[in-house]
C-alpha cells in the first residue's frame, strides 16, 4: 500500500512538471515590452536629468558662498592685524591689469614677496587652505589641484617661475576713483571680492556670481539684473574698451564692473 501510494505521487509529479515547465517559459518579456520600459527609462531620465543638474548648482553655489565667507574671515583678521588696511595688490596699481586681480601669486621674482591680493591671506596663515580659494562650480583651467604643489613651494624663499589664480576676483587695496587706500570697514557695502572674472572662462556660474561684501556678508548677484556685466569681460579679455565712447579705458570698463555689484 506505501509503496502504491509513493508511486501515484510520482506519476502525479511527472504529470505536472511539463506544465509548469510551460508556465515558466511563457513569463518571459516580448520585444515590445523591453522597448517600452526602455523608453520610459529614456524619458524620465531625461526629465530628471535638468533637475538633479540643478540641484547640484545649487549645492556648489553655497559652497562657494561657505568660501567667500572664509575669505571674508580672512580679510577680517588680516586688517586686524593691519590698522584696518586690506591685502597689498601690485595689479591694483595705477596701469596695471585688473583683470589679473584673480591671482594669489604673480609668479615672478621672488617667491616669498610676490604673493597677490587674496594671496597674502594664505601665506601669513589667515586662512588654513588656500582650497577656499576654489569654486567647485568651476569648470575652466584653475583647479586647487593644479596650483598645490605651488602654495607650498612659493611659502619658502626662492625663485617663482609660474602664477598663481583663484577663481575669486578681489576688488584690491586702493579706491578705485581716487587711488586712496581702502579700510575694510569704511563702506560695510563695499564688494570685497566676488567669482573670477578675469576671463568669461573664469566666470563660475552660468546665471550670476557670489560676492563678499566688507560686513562679511555673502550676496548673490544675477545676471539677469546684471547682463552688462559678462558684455564688459568679454570686450576687456580681447583688449578692447567701450566701442561707443572712446574717451573710456578698459580700466573704466573694469571699475564699472565692480559699481554694478555694489548696486543692489
Amino acid at each position: 500500500m506505501k509503496y502504491a501510494q509513493e508511486f501515484r505521487a510520482g506519476d502525479e509529479i511527472g504529470r505536472l512538471a511539463p506544465r509548469c515547465a510551460k508556465a515558466i517559459t511563457a513569463r518571459g518579456f516580448s520585444l515590445i515590452e523591453l522597448m517600452l520600459v526602455l523608453t520610459v527609462t529614456v524619458v524620465l531620465t531625461g526629465l530628471l536629468l535638468p533637475v538633479l543638474t540643478q540641484i547640484k548648482e545649487n549645492a556648489f553655489r553655497v559652497m562657494c558662498s561657505s568660501n567667500l565667507r572664509q575669505i571674508g574671515f580672512g580679510l577680517t583678521t588680516y586688517a586686524d592685524e593691519n590698522n584696518n588696511n586690506l591685502p597689498y595688490s601690485y595689479y591694483g596699481q595705477p596701469g596695471e591689469d585688473k583683470l589679473e586681480m584673480m591671482a594669489a601669486h604673480r609668479g615672478e621674482g621672488d617667491a616669498l614677496r610676490n604673493w597677490e591680493g587674496i594671496g597674502w591671506l594664505y601665506v601669513k596663515m589667515h586662512l588654513n587652505s588656500a582650497n577656499v580659494f576654489y569654486c567647485p562650480s568651476h569648470d575652466s583651467e584653475h583647479h586647487f589641484e593644479r596650483y598645490q604643489n605651488l602654495y607650498e613651494k612659493y611659502r619658502d624663499m626662492g625663485s617663482a617661475t609660474k602664477p598663481i589664480y583663484t577663481n575669486y576676483q578681489y576688488v584690491g587695496d586702493k579706491d578705485w576713483d581716487n587711488r586712496n587706500k581702502r579700510r575694510r570697514l569704511t563702506d560695510i557695502n563695499l564688494v570685497l571680492a566676488a567669482d573670477g572674472m578675469r576671463t568669461i572662462s573664469d566666470i563660475n556660474h552660468e546665471t550670476g556670481l557670489n560676492m563678499l561684501r566688507a560686513d562679511g556678508s555673502v550676496h548673490w548677484k544675477d545676471f539677469a539684473s546684471a547682463w552688462q556685466i559678462k558684455m564688459i569681460i568679454s570686450r576687456a579679455e580681447n583688449g578692447i574698451a567701450n566701442p561707443d565712447n572712446p574717451h573710456v579705458t578698459i580700466e573704466d570698463e573694469i571699475a564699472e564692473i565692480w559699481k554694478l555689484l555694489g548696486y543692489d
